[in-house]
């Protein structure tokens, strides 16, 4: 019977030794056939194999903790309860840029994925479905997204869902469909220039509703932030209330695809009541962008030792090798 491997390769605390910085890790992988917490105190992880979590096992991911996917194509696969509990003060970071870092395929009503806290850096999906299924309630909110190039899918989510207070920088935009009393709403999240995927939110369906888009920031325009999915007649978007960037409805209407601009859109995108700045509670700036601009600045500002340079003088029948940045034969010596 195969059962998750947990292994601890060496204990430390992690108050006294940086995650980072440490070479112990526990390791896990294959099926969680009961409930898991993996704590900051056996921190950093190190995956062997995908994490796969049944349905009716619960799967907690303690604020502060790093998960190393080590190559892996998936992290996770996903048709129990996954919740990463992270702050923006303490994110969870998950690292290897993996192909997929969930994967909730074949999931079914119970499944829930609470992702709070997370820091995505690379790879190609938040999640996937891989196939057009895998249903669950969705809660996502204090993350950041950063280089992670696919869309990211919201199909049919089982309850109604705020995706709210996340950082999305040079990623794939949300693609999102929702049936009648399972609304989705985007609000207070900052979007850093363009997207990967051409939009940084979409509607594809909306039945009995619209696609609720408002008190976000988008940040570094022009470039398309909003539309609707061309041919589908049930998309629909209110986004009023929205930080463009500038306060000019021409402008603006540059950065939405709508009616306006062809008939192979069903619908027009509200986009009144602009925000003269930032809505408060939408985050101010990236986690992730700030480090690389950190740690960009540090390689600059460090010292570079002096080659040294060593040639051989002669005067006569002697000679005297001088080692230096600059090297000059002593008087009365010729470099050889």
């Amino acid at each position: 019977m195969r059962r998750i491997l947990l292994v601890v390769l060496l204990a430390f605390s992690s108050s006294l030794v940086p995650i980072s910085s440490s070479s112990a890790a526990t390791t896990i992988g294959g099926i969680a056939n009961s409930d898991l917490v993996l704590t900051k105190s056996q921190s950093p992880y190190s995956m062997s194999s995908t994490l796969q979590i049944p349905a009716g096992v619960k799967v907690t991911v303690e604020a502060g903790v790093e998960i190393q996917s080590n190559g892996l194509e998936t992290m996770f696969w996903n048709q129990g309860i996954l919740t990463f509990k992270g702050t923006r003060e303490n994110p969870i970071r998950l690292t290897g840029k993996p192909s997929v870092y969930i994967l909730t395929k074949n999931a079914e009503v119970g499944s829930q994925l609470n992702i709070t806290g997370v820091l995505f850096n690379g790879g190609s999906r938040v999640w996937s479905n891989q196939g057009y299924s895998g249903y669950f309630s969705l809660i996502f909110e204090d993350n950041e997204v950063k280089d992670v190039r696919d869309f990211i899918y919201v199909w049919y989510l089982l309850n109604k869902a705020v995706i709210q207070r996340n950082v999305f920088t040079n990623s794939g935009g949300l693609s999102v469909g929702f049936s009648q009393g399972k609304d989705v709403s985007i609000l207070n999240n900052l979007f850093i220039g363009p997207s990967t995927t051409g939009y940084w939110v979409e509607s594809w369906a909306s039945y009995g509703g619209q696609l609720e888009v408002h008190n976000n920031e988008f940040r570094g325009g022009p470039y398309i932030a909003v539309q609707l999915k061309p041919d589908y007649k049930d998309a629909k978007i209110s986004a009023t209330s929205n930080f463009w960037g500038t306060g000019a409805t021409v402008d603006i209407s540059k950065m939405v695809n709508d009616r306006n601009d062809s008939l192979s859109y069903a619908n027009n995108i509200d986009i009144s009541t602009p925000l003269s700045q930032p809505a408060q509670g939408t985050p101010a700036n990236s986690i992730l962008q700030a480090e690389e601009i950190a740690a960009e600045k540090a390689t600059a500002q460090k010292p570079v030792k002096p080659k040294l340079v060593t040639i051989t003088c002669a005067k006569g029948k002697l000679t005297k090798r001088v080692t230096a940045v600059k090297p000059v034969c002593p008087s009365g010596y010729k470099k050889k």
